[in-house]
């Protein structure tokens, strides 16, 4: 069995010339390591599958298209020089980032990080003293962090980076067994002052965010079909939430990659579980409230609840009728081009079915 996870790395791409192309061979370097050559298992035995992408924050500034980056990952990875203590610096104010971060340092890490850095999770990546390298550094190819690893490039980081890649799979590895966690509400929204404010809550009912990427709103009050970017995807929830949907495994979903968890998809599970009475009532209602809400960019009370039956795993779930609410929106982006919008629901507890025991 396989879990897929997304690494997200902090990357200082700033100005050009030699800086960048390093900085840019450091990030390529880590990449093909961690989704080729680590071995790495999850809490429960499975085997780990990464995919590693690049953001680049601006000193100073951190975008909502950084933050939604940094947020939506399973493990965040900082590369470090003057540059890159400067972007940690300026998020770790945001708490986008912090002890459960994975520092990988360029040198010896006791002189480049400061005292309040040396606890967090580190490894070195030294310099690799190959000539055919630095021709590789400066290669067309490789000034695009998203593009692929080069095969020569791949060649000489699997000939000499033996000591890069233990260390890489070892602190992976005690990342993925510590108890302390990255928070699992972080991924809300694209702007990471609204995923903070939720990982700061204790919400008594069960919650959750999902998430609609478009590519455009066509019209000036309405979106058309054809400018969804994908489908409806829960980007964050509570624990109540993954209970009530009867999910012991959660941590499998990962909303920015092949796996996440589609609102299509959470429903089908209900339907396969047989936990609910009234999946038919409850998806035309989701399609009713799909076309005022999400694509006519509108609201709408939701009046039919998901009334769950005594096939529900978790006694405190049998026989209840959830009502799922929309309390609130956050639009990321500009309307008029690529953006997201989430919305937050919460599902809120009504009597138990007439019927029902107790």
């Amino acid at each position: 069995m396989e879990v897929f996870k997304h690494v997200e790395v902090v990357v200082p791409l700033v100005g050009e010339g030699e800086g960048r192309r390093r900085a840019i061979l450091d990030f390529l370097r880590v990449r093909h390591l961690i989704e080729r050559r680590v071995a790495v298992r999850a809490r429960g035995g499975a085997d780990i599958r990464y995919w590693v992408t690049a953001c680049e924050p601006a000193p100073g500034s951190v975008t909502p298209a950084v933050a939604a980056r940094i947020l939506d990952a399973d493990v965040v990875i900082g590369l470090v020089d003057a540059a890159g203590l400067v972007a940690l610096r300026d998020l770790g104010q945001r708490g986008l980032v912090g002890p459960s971060t994975l520092l990988v340092v360029r040198g010896d890490p006791g002189a480049v990080l400061p005292p309040d850095l040396r606890g967090w999770p580190h490894v070195r990546c030294d310099t690799l003293d190959v000539p055919h390298l630095e021709a590789l550094a400066c290669a067309a190819s490789l000034l695009d962090p998203g593009g692929p690893v080069p095969d020569d490039l791949r060649a000489v980081v699997d000939a000499h980076g033996g000591k890069l890649r233990a260390e890489l799979a070892l602190a992976l590895q005690r990342l993925e067994s510590s108890p302390v966690r990255r928070p699992r509400w972080s991924p809300v929204a694209a702007g990471g002052d609204f995923a903070q404010i939720m990982a700061g809550w204790v919400v008594y009912y069960p919650c959750a965010a999902v998430r609609f990427a478009w590519r455009r709103r066509s019209l000036p009050d309405r979106y058309l079909p054809k400018d969804m970017d994908g489908p409806a995807v829960v980007a964050g929830a509570n624990d109540s939430f993954w209970r009530l949907h009867a999910i012991a495994d959660p941590g499998r979903f990962s909303p920015a990659g092949p796996d996440a968890l589609t609102v299509e998809a959470l429903l089908d599970r209900l339907g396969r579980q047989g936990l609910v009475d009234n999946l038919e009532e409850v998806r035309k209602e989701h399609e009713r409230v799909t076309d005022q809400v999400v694509l006519g960019d509108g609201y709408a009370w939701v009046t039919v609840p998901l009334r769950f039956n005594g096939n529900h795993p978790f006694a405190d779930f049998r026989w209840t009728a959830h009502l799922p609410l929309l309390v609130a929106k956050r639009i990321s982006g500009d309307p008029g081009g690529p953006h997201r919008v989430t919305y937050l629901l919460l599902y809120v507890p009504l009597s138990r079915r007439a019927g029902g025991p107790g």
